[in-house]
């Protein structure tokens, strides 16, 4: 769940949730729990994790336009990109 939050005010300015895989391996009790869900949904859980955070960087665009400099702070998830 990736927020935009005014580190001064400590003011969520914007959340954005989705969906995430599920984490293996699971115990046959929570497979089954897994694949009744699966099966009731019609389709397997998918990754929202990149548009839920392109989402974010969207709003945080939008709220900061005109601006020259945006300091952006990160919990630094090993999975995102590197510049």
């Amino acid at each position: 769940m990736p927020l935009l939050v005014h580190l001064p005010s400590r003011c969520i300015l914007h959340a954005a949730v989705g969906t995430l895989p599920a984490r293996k391996p699971l115990s046959p009790r929570k497979q089954r729990q897994l694949e009744r869900i699966e099966a009731e949904e019609g389709q397997k859980r998918r990754s929202e994790s990149r548009e839920k955070v392109s989402e974010c960087f969207a709003v945080l665009k939008e709220i900061t336009r005109g601006e020259k400099v945006v300091r952006v702070g990160t919990d630094e998830k090993s999975t995102y990109a590197r510049s």
